[in-house]
């Protein structure tokens, strides 16, 4: 999928947008994995990883979103919605879990920052 694209599905209340950057997930046992997320909306964000997640995981998850020459660091806890074999690896849904305004103020902002650079 192209990098500047807006998603729009019927059934989504939020607008979600491409992306290809790397995020951490910290797993239960303290550890941290480095996996792909592809996209993100104000409610959740998509990424792709070597092995599936147990539909209702709770996984600490850690991003930076740069936009207008500034990045954000987020750190944000994500509820497994679904996970599916996509090519050669897991594509992992996930919506957020109790998100502090701070992080979904600076989620928005990044969405519309990528949604006002869209060429048509």
């Amino acid at each position: 999928m192209p990098y500047n694209v807006i998603v729009v599905d019927e059934r989504r209340t939020f607008d979600r947008v491409s992306v290809d950057r790397t995020i951490s997930i910290q797993l239960s046992d303290g550890s941290s994995v480095k996996a792909r997320m592809i996209n993100i909306s104000e409610k959740g964000l998509a990424i792709l990883y070597g092995a599936s997640a147990q539909v209702g995981a709770v996984l600490s998850l850690r991003f930076a979103l740069s936009y207008k020459s500034v990045v954000h660091d987020i750190s944000i806890k994500g509820t497994v919605k679904h996970s599916f074999f996509k090519g050669t690896s897991y594509c992992i849904g996930l919506v957020f879990k109790d998100p502090d305004e701070k992080s979904l103020e600076n989620i928005r902002s990044f969405i519309q920052y990528k949604q006002s650079r869209i060429t048509v």
